[in-house]
């Protein structure tokens, strides 16, 4: 916790203690209470991620007070700040483009879904018996693949939300653990 800005460790840790005095109060023993609460380090990793990251920011700002680093950050600048660039665009650009095949997966299940209504339309509309049972069985084609496409689309859309939160958590876990480092 000694990662996290004086006034967030503070009500973190009066927060804990209230826990703790009112399950004392409830008949628990100290011990019993603490560990009651569970993992130190799980509780320390909670409440960095339920601190916002400007405040991680500006702590991780506030605290780095070395002149050396600071003048190498300065005169590293035009290196270090084109890579910085070039490489989070590469990142955003990878994550607009996994959002575009979800995307597409989403468009083409919805297309089955049309292909499929306008082959039913067909099966009874159409010359002949032959032709019928053709679209009938276009029809049952583009079901049975909407069917898969939307599982498959609501499948990736889930895995990709689930990894933007848990990046964004292990950024804000990283940024506050460097500082304590």
């Amino acid at each position: 916790m000694s990662s996290l800005p004086k006034v967030e460790r503070e009500k973190t840790l009066s927060y804990y203690a209230e826990i703790i005095d009112d399950q004392m109060e409830e008949g628990m023993t100290e011990e019993e209470a603490v560990d009651a609460l569970g993992d130190v380090a799980h509780l320390a990793d909670l409440a960095i991620l339920n601190t916002p990251m400007s405040t991680l920011v500006k702590s991780k700002m506030r605290y780095n007070n070395n002149r050396l680093l600071t003048v190498l950050l300065i005169l590293g600048f035009p290196l270090w700040f084109p890579l910085s660039v070039v490489f989070a665009v590469i990142g955003v650009a990878l994550y607009i483009v996994a959002w575009a095949a979800v995307a597409s997966v989403w468009v083409a299940s919805a297309s089955s879904v049309g292909a499929a209504v306008v082959s039913l339309f067909n099966t009874f509309f159409t010359n002949g018996v032959g032709n019928g049972v053709v679209f009938f069985g276009l029809f049952m084609t583009g079901v049975g693949l909407s069917v898969l496409l939307f599982f498959g689309a609501f499948l990736l859309s889930k895995l990709l939300i689930k990894f933007t939160h848990y990046s964004w958590e292990t950024a804000k876990i990283s940024l506050a653990k460097k500082r304590s480092a």
